[in-house]
């Protein structure tokens, strides 16, 4: 995030491509998921005018990922402190990686 200030931006993609896991049953999903809003939480409390935009990876490069569409990202975004600060970026591939139209994700 200070690089980020540096360059002149206040907005952050998350990127959550280590998140998932390859075999479903190694890690407890509700647990990892209260982790990253747990980092989520830390990242806002940190800079209070730094935008976190989260880009889901439905299986790239883990196979099960625990936050792989645009909906999961927005739902993730209200369990946060300022859900307001929280949003998605999208990829038209990654959405089509997940078996979902890009246009139905954007809107």
């Amino acid at each position: 995030m200070d690089i980020a200030r540096e360059m002149g931006t206040n907005k952050l993609v998350l990127w959550l491509a280590r998140e998932g896991t390859y075999i479903r049953e190694a890690k407890n999903a509700r647990e990892s998921v209260n982790l990253i809003v747990e980092a989520i939480y830390k990242l806002l409390a940190y800079d209070k005018e730094i935008r976190i935009l989260i880009e889901p990876k439905p299986n790239e490069p883990m196979d099960h990922d625990y936050i792989p569409t645009i909906g999961l990202a927005i739902a993730l975004a209200y369990r946060t402190i300022d859900e307001k600060r929280v949003g998605g970026l999208i990829e038209t591939a990654h959405c089509i990686l997940a078996g979902l139209d890009p246009s139905d994700e954007m809107a």
